[in-house]
C-alpha cells in the first residue's frame, strides 16, 4: 500500500485487559444466493504471549476486503496489512479486465492481433497456467478465454436486454481452451485468434487472498484470515477462547454481532465458518488452515421473457445459467476453491462433484433451485420452486460443530 492509502484497522479484543470493542462492519456485497460468514474465537495466551486482534478493511478490485490479523503490536499488524495492501495493488494492476493499462488486456491487445508468443510476468504465468489445467480437468466448464462473451453479458445487464444473436455467435467463436498455448520453458502465452480477450473473474481473486496470505507469514504473522469479496483463507492457530469473546458476522445484508457461550466441539482454537443457503444456516465448520469460496446468481443477472439469466455464463453455450445455483467450496489454497466453485456453478452437479475428486483436500455443497411452471393435471395453478441439496463425499469429513 502507498502512503496515499487510507484504511481502518480496531483492536477488537485486548488480551490483556479483556475487554472487547466492537467495531463498525462495512456492508459486503456479495452475488450469491449462499451466505457467507466467518467467526473468530478469541481469548488469551497464545503462541507463548499475548496477542492482539486487528482488523483492516479497504477496497480492492472494486470489492471489499478485509484482512484480521493477530499480532503482539499495533506496528507489525500495520505493516504486514501496508504489504498485503499493496500487494493488491500490484495483482489488480496485472489482472484486471476493466484496465485497458492492465497487462492481461496488453498481452490480449498485442498478442491477438499477432498470433505471436507473448512473455508474460511471473504473476499472471501462475494464474494463466493454474487456468489452463482447471480448464483441461473441467472439460471446458472453467476457461479464462470467456472475455468477448463477458462483455456482451454485462452489457446485456445495464441494458435489461439479452445480447444479439449475431453478436453473441461471433463472440464464441474467439472462446475455446483450443485457442491458446502456453509454453513454461519460454513463460510465454500464445492467442491464435485475434479479438480474444481473457476474463480472469473466475481466478484472480483467489490468487490474490493466496499471494496476501504468504505476505502475511513473511512479516511473520502467526494467524490471520483474508476475506476478499466474501471468499476466504485462513491459516494459523487463532487465540484461545474467552467466556467474554464475541463473534463478528459479516452478513452481506446486515452485520451485526452475535454471543458465543463454548470453546470449538473439538477443543482446538480454530477458525470458525459458518455456511448458510437461502438465508438459514447449513453448518459451522472449525479449521485452521482452509480456503473457502462460493459462486452464486442472487444479484447479478438479466431477466428477459420471464426467463432469468445468471452473470455466470456457460463457456460452451455462450448463454448465462438459468439453472440457479449456490455453491461453497472448501480447500487448501484460496485460487483452488475460486476456480472449483465456477466451474462448479456451470457443471451438473453430479460431474462437478466428480472433478472435486481430482483436487487433494476439497470439499463442496450444491445448492440448486428448481423452478416449475403452473401444472393443471397436478392441480398445481401457480409456478413453485424448490431446493436440491448436493454433497461432496469429502463434505462429511469436515469439523463441524455446534452453533
Amino acid at each position: 500500500m502507498n502512503k496515499n492509502h487510507e484504511f481502518r484497522f480496531k483492536i477488537i479484543f485486548s488480551m490483556k485487559n479483556h475487554k472487547v470493542r466492537k467495531t463498525s462492519l462495512k456492508k459486503n456485497i456479495f452475488s450469491t444466493i449462499l451466505f457467507l460468514w466467518f467467526l473468530f474465537i478469541t481469548g488469551k495466551h497464545c503462541f507463548g504471549g499475548d496477542l492482539q486482534r486487528f482488523i483492516f478493511e479497504e477496497t480492492v478490485m472494486s470489492i471489499p476486503a478485509r484482512i484480521i490479523i493477530c499480532a503482539e503490536n499495533e506496528s507489525d499488524a500495520k505493516s504486514a496489512a501496508n504489504a498485503v495492501f499493496q500487494r493488491f495493488d500490484e495483482l489488480n494492476k496485472i489482472m484486471s479486465d476493466y484496465d485497458s493499462d492492465s497487462e492481461v488486456m496488453r498481452i490480449c491487445q498485442i498478442g491477438a492481433k499477432s498470433g505471436e508468443p507473448v512473455q508474460v510476468s511471473n504473476d499472471l504465468f501462475r494464474v494463466l497456467q493454474f487456468s489452463k489445467q482447471i480448464s483441461i480437468a473441467s472439460d471446458g466448464a472453467f476457461d479464462v478465454t470467456i472475455g468477448p462473451v463477458i462483455r456482451l453479458w454485462r452489457r446485456a445487464r445495464r441494458l435489461r436486454a439479452l445480447p444479439e444473436k449475431e453478436l453473441l455467435d461471433n463472440a464464441r467463436q474467439l472462446v475455446g481452451n483450443a485457442l491458446w498455448e502456453i509454453d513454461e520453458k519460454s513463460q510465454t502465452v500464445t492467442l491464435k485468434r485475434d479479438k480474444m480477450r481473457f476474463d480472469l473473474g473466475g481466478v484472480a481473486k483467489g490468487d490474490a487472498i493466496d499471494q496476501a496470505v504468504e505476505v502475511l507469514k513473511t512479516h511473520k504473522i502467526p494467524a490471520a484470515l483474508v476475506d476478499v469479496g466474501g471468499d476466504i483463507r485462513s491459516y494459523g492457530q487463532p487465540p484461545t477462547h474467552s467466556a467474554n469473546s464475541e463473534k463478528i458476522i459479516p452478513n452481506i445484508q446486515n452485520s451485526k454481532i452475535s454471543k458465543i457461550q463454548n470453546e470449538n466441539d473439538s477443543g482446538v482454537n480454530s477458525w470458525i465458518i459458518g455456511v448458510s443457503a437461502n438465508g438459514q444456516a447449513i453448518c459451522h465448520v472449525a479449521a485452521q488452515d482452509v480456503a473457502m469460496a462460493s459462486s452464486g446468481d442472487a444479484e447479478r443477472f438479466v431477466e428477459w421473457d420471464g426467463v432469468r439469466y445468471s452473470h455466470i455464463v456457460d463457456p460452451k453455450t455462450g448463454l448465462g445459467l438459468t439453472d440457479h445455483k449456490a455453491v461453497t467450496v472448501f480447500a487448501k489454497d484460496a485460487i483452488t476453491a475460486d476456480a472449483l466453485a465456477s466451474a462448479l456453478s456451470i457443471l451438473p452437479p453430479e460431474k462437478g462433484l466428480k472433478l472435486l475428486e481430482q483436487y487433494e483436500g476439497t470439499a463442496a455443497m450444491i445448492c440448486r433451485k428448481i423452478s416449475r411452471l403452473p401444472d393443471a393435471k397436478n392441480h398445481s395453478p401457480v409456478s413453485q420452486s424448490e431446493t436440491e441439496f448436493f454433497y461432496s463425499p469429502n463434505w462429511k469429513n469436515l469439523n463441524f460443530q455446534t452453533p
